[in-house]
């Protein structure tokens, strides 16, 4: 026997794993309405199967997954649509941008986000559009928020042990690391590692990592670095990382807060 549910529930990894069958009772021949509210596909099939077995012998119950009904992702930005929308099946990045209307003209694939769970997962928007890096269109599970900032709203991030952790705009054009830590409250002087700051530059899915001592860049050693880059992520570590994972499991948590409080300001400004 093979039939179908409308799941509900909610799994920041995968929809399909931990989705939970419709609240209204499954009907099913001979043995009537079973009760599946609130289980997973494999608890349900055993429902049915138990109720089966009073009319027929070793009965086999295969149930899938037709229409995900209760499932959202948001997408907000630079989309010509942007807003929430339902994720049918298996619903990719691509397939997401694309219910939202597509990108608009001023749309910075460099900067953008998707936020899962509270949590950005670092995945390359420019080189999936640009070089069809197929590995990073991903599948939207519910309540993800695909963020696409505008070109025109150019912002530093800084992260990390300063003061107020936020998106610094680049008012002039231009911002030197200085004015950026400074426009973020300055550092916390008891647990900033000023030797190892960190700039992410061009995306945390394939981008460039710069390690800079402070007082290098005050005194000119590091011209490349003085002034930075629309975008730039700037992470103040409170001690010398030895590895990037490490550093980049640091990062994503202060950055999803100010990537989804960007979303929303951007999407009262449309």
């Amino acid at each position: 026997m093979t039939s179908s549910i409308s799941p509900c529930g909610k799994n920041p990894i995968s929809p399909r794993k931990a989705s939970c069958a419709t609240t209204a009772p499954f009907f099913v021949p001979l043995a009537g309405n079973v009760p599946v509210a609130g289980l997973t596909v494999a608890q349900a099939q055993d429902e049915v199967r138990g109720a089966l077995k009073t009319y027929v012998r070793d009965p086999q119950v295969d149930l899938e997954i037709k229409e995900y009904r209760s499932q959202l992702f948001f997408a907000n930005g630079q989309l010509r649509n942007p807003g929430s929308y339902p994720i049918r099946g298996t619903t990719t990045v691509l397939e997401g941008i694309g219910y939202a209307g597509g990108l608009t003209d001023d749309a910075n694939l460099a900067g953008a986000y998707l936020v899962r769970e509270g949590k950005v997962i670092p995945i390359d928007f420019l080189s999936l559009f640009t070089r069809g890096r197929l590995e990073h269109n991903l599948p939207l599970a519910d309540g993800d928020l695909i963020y696409i900032p505008s070109i025109n709203a150019t912002r530093i991030y800084v992260l990390g042990e300063v003061l107020r952790p936020s998106a610094v705009p680049l008012r002039a054009g231009k911002i030197s690391l200085a004015e950026a830590i400074a426009g973020a409250g300055g550092f916390n002087e008891v647990t900033a590692y000023k030797r190892g700051i960190k700039i992410i530059r061009g995306g945390l899915g394939s981008g460039q990592v710069y390690e800079v001592n402070y007082d290098d860049v005050l005194k000119g050693k590091r011209v490349d670095l003085l002034f930075l880059q629309p975008g730039d992520i700037v992470y103040v570590p409170a001690s010398a990382l030895a590895k990037w994972d490490r550093a980049l499991s640091q990062i994503l948590p202060n950055l999803s807060r100010i990537v989804v409080d960007a979303a929303a300001i951007d999407a009262m400004n449309r």
